[in-house]
């Protein structure tokens, strides 16, 4: 019977770099704070985001869970048609 060597390093496996989609930088957006909808949306999609209505008129929004790094969520006052006025930028999602 012919023994064989027994390799006493384990193998490890290559160690994967994971790189986190780097967050839009919603201050770019704060000159257009009092602006309509739909003027926001094109400044924000001019540099690369999405606008989601999370608030109107005072009034929270269901929004789904979902987690967008480059997604502004607004608050607009006036109804939830392109001519509301954007009041304030809520965060990034």
């Amino acid at each position: 019977v012919e023994t064989l060597p027994v390799d006493s390093k384990p193998e490890t496996e290559p160690t994967e770099t994971i790189v986190e989609p780097e967050l839009f930088d919603a201050a770019q957006l704060d000159a257009s704070i009092g602006k309509s909808l739909a003027d926001f949306t094109a400044d924000a999609e001019a540099l690369g985001a999405a606008v989601r209505v999370t608030v109107i008129d005072g009034v929270d929004q269901a929004v789904t869970m979902d987690y967008s790094t480059n997604r502004v969520n607004v608050s607009v006052e006036g109804g939830d048609g392109a001519d509301a006025i954007v009041v304030a930028i809520n965060g990034v999602g």
